[in-house]
């Protein structure tokens, strides 16, 4: 179980502050990138989106972290050095990745960091689960939803999964559609912009 993100009786998320937005650095903690050519900042850029998506686990964010650095890895020439580096990061977030996943979700007044969720009671949760989903397929749905389909859109991909689980399946709707949310929803700190 992660670190606690809300009171007792509350529950996550995201958030309704509009300025909030997904930062991606590439590979190594913000201000200090890690040079590698193997194609390996897509894989931290996607950990960086996990680990600033309201309701993901930093478990689930790992798995998904070594799953593309695997595949990478494994498509690539060099095969022996990327899975090298690729341990390395892969290492060190599993290790100390905890307290800035934390962070991320929670946000960190005190620093001026704006968090990823928000928290609510219950039922006031699920409303604004309802709500970001409506108005993420409202905006990024190509073809374009009205907003009377993009709710019914967003109640249906809700019922699907359990509660513990919306914030993995808007991690993934994020990158599923990333040709649009790109543009608009991220803030990309010397990097490529891709996923």
């Amino acid at each position: 179980m992660g670190i606690p993100i809300c009171d007792p009786g509350e529950l996550p998320a995201p958030t309704e502050n509009p300025e909030y937005k997904f930062e991606c650095n590439g590979c190594g903690p913000k201000g200090m990138q890690v040079k590698e050519s193997f194609g390996l900042y897509k894989c931290c850029n996607g950990h960086d989106l996990c680990y600033s998506t309201c309701g993901t686990s930093k478990d689930f964010c790992e798995r998904v972290f070594k799953a593309c650095m695997a595949k990478t890895c494994d498509a690539h020439a060099e095969r022996a050095e990327c899975k090298k580096q690729a341990d390395s990061m892969t290492g060190m977030t599993g290790l100390f990745g905890g307290s800035f996943h934390a962070r991320t979700q929670k946000g960190s007044p005190e620093n001026g960091r704006l968090g990823a969720c928000d928290c609510y009671a219950p039922a006031d949760a699920d409303r604004r689960w309802e709500e970001k989903f409506t108005e993420f397929y409202e905006k990024h749905s190509d073809p374009p939803m009205t907003l009377d389909e993009a709710g019914d859109k967003a109640k249906k991909v809700l019922s699907t999964y359990k509660p513990e689980q919306r914030g993995e399946v808007y991690y993934k709707i994020i990158k599923k559609y990333q040709k649009s949310t790109k543009e608009t929803e991220f803030v990309w700190d010397n990097v490529k912009a891709e996923l």
